[in-house]
C-alpha cells in the first residue's frame, strides 16, 4: 500500500492510498495536488460563498444595512494560490461588511422635516421640533394652509395694508416668530406670514395670486433651489440688512432657475420676467438684488439692470439709491417702487 499527501497550500483530490492487487493492478486512480488558497471567513454582518480550491470563486454579500467597499468576488488563482479581485489585484485581507451610513447618503425615507440618526446596520428619523409623527411622515403642530399637491403657504404680500414687509428693522423676514394674518386662506388680500416660513423645509417655491381660487402657479423655482431648509434660512443666508444697510451692489446676491405658468405676465412684479439684461436674465427668481445707480427688491422676478427696468420689480421692491429697507418709496410687491403699488391682490409664497 502506497500513501499520498500533497505539499503545504494544496489540496488532495482523490484517494489518499492506493493498494497493490493480486493481479499487480494498484486499486483507485492517482490522485492530483490542486493549488489551495488561503481560508477566507464569512464576514461579520454577512456571508460567503464558495470554495478555496484552485479557479474556485468565493461570492461575499452583506445584510441590509450594510455593504462591501470592493472585492466581492475572489478568484482563486491556480498558478500562484493567490485571492485575486475582479480588477486582477491579489487579495490578502478578508472583505469586510461596512455599515453603510443612510443618512448622510440620502439612502432613507426620513420626512424632509425630520432628522435622521445613523445607527448600526440601520436608521432613525426623528420629527424636527414643531412637527409631529414617526419620522418617517411628519405634520406641522401650529396652524398652516396645504394644497393638494404638497404645498405649504408660508407667506402673502399685500399692498392694501401695512408695508410689513418692508418694514425698516425687516422683522418678518429675520426674527418674527409669531404667525401674522389668516394662514389657513390663500385668498386672502392682506399681509400673512406662517409659522412655515421659518419651520418647513423645502426645496423650491412657487408664487401664486391672492385673487385666483385655482392656486395656478405663476412662477415656480427647479433644480432644488433651496437644497432642504426653511425659507427664511435660505433668505438669511446672505446676510442681516436692516433699516439703512444696504444689501448688495448692482447684482443679486443669489437667484434660483424658474419656469412661468398662468397669468404670470399681467401679474404687477412680473413685467421684467421675459427681459435679460446685466445683473439677471428672464428665467430667474434673484435674492437681494440691486441696480448701481438705485433701487432693489428682495426677490427679483426676470431680468434686471440697465435694460430690464433696473431692479425693484418682484416682491418686497425699494426705491433707495442703495437698496435697503429705509426708504419713503417701496412696496410689498409690483413693478417700480417709485409708482403706485398694486393693491386689487396680492402674492401668496409658498414651499414644498
Amino acid at each position: 500500500m502506497v500513501f499520498y499527501s500533497c505539499d503545504p497550500s494544496y489540496y488532495l483530490v482523490g484517494p489518499s492510498n492506493r493498494l497493490c492487487l493480486e493481479n499487480g493492478a494498484w486499486s483507485n486512480a492517482i490522485p492530483t495536488c490542486l493549488r489551495l488558497c488561503p481560508e477566507m471567513v464569512s464576514p461579520a454582518n454577512g456571508y460567503m460563498v464558495g470554495g478555496f480550491l484552485a479557479n474556485n470563486t468565493l461570492t461575499f454579500n452583506c445584510k441590509p444595512g450594510y455593504w462591501l467597499r470592493e472585492n466581492h468576488q475572489l478568484l482563486c488563482d491556480p498558478n500562484t494560490g493567490s485571492w485575486r479581485g475582479w480588477n486582477g489585484t491579489i487579495v490578502t485581507e478578508n472583505p469586510q461588511c461596512k455599515n453603510i451610513d443612510e443618512c448622510s447618503r440620502g439612502a432613507n425615507t426620513c420626512n424632509i422635516n425630520a432628522q435622521c440618526t445613523d445607527t448600526v446596520g440601520s436608521y432613525t428619523c426623528r420629527c424636527n421640533p414643531d412637527f409631529e409623527g414617526d419620522g418617517r411622515s411628519c405634520s406641522m403642530t401650529q396652524a398652516h394652509y396645504q394644497d393638494s399637491q404638497g404645498w405649504t403657504l408660508i407667506a402673502r404680500f399685500s399692498n392694501k395694508d401695512t408695508k410689513n414687509w418692508m418694514r425698516d428693522d425687516a422683522s418678518w423676514w429675520y426674527t418674527l416668530t409669531t404667525p401674522q394674518g389668516d394662514v389657513n386662506n390663500p385668498g386672502v388680500n392682506q399681509d400673512m406670514i406662517s409659522a412655515a416660513f421659518w419651520v418647513m423645509n423645502g426645496n423650491n417655491i412657487k408664487i401664486t395670486r391672492s385673487d385666483d381660487p385655482h392656486h395656478t402657479t405663476l412662477l415656480q423655482t427647479t433644480s432644488n433651489c433651496f437644497s432642504t431648509q426653511t425659507f427664511r434660512s435660505m433668505i438669511s443666508s446672505y446676510g442681516m440688512f436692516t433699516r439703512k444697510t444696504a444689501w448688495a451692489s448692482n447684482q443679486c446676491l443669489g437667484k434660483c432657475h424658474v419656469s412661468y405658468g398662468g397669468n404670470y405676465q399681467s401679474t404687477h412684479g412680473f413685467s421684467q420676467s421675459q427681459c435679460i439684461s446685466n445683473i439677471q436674465s428672464s428665467n430667474y427668481i434673484g435674492f437681494w438684488c440691486d441696480w448701481s445707480n438705485g433701487d432693489g427688491a428682495v426677490m427679483m422676478i426676470g431680468g434686471g439692470g440697465k435694460d430690464c427696468a433696473r431692479a425693484d420689480h418682484g416682491i418686497a421692491i425699494t426705491e433707495a439709491d442703495a437698496a435697503s429697507f429705509v426708504d419713503g418709496s417701496e412696496c410689498d410687491f409690483g413693478d417700480g417702487a417709485g409708482s403706485k403699488c398694486a393693491s386689487s391682490y396680492s402674492l401668496n409664497l409658498w414651499i414644498k
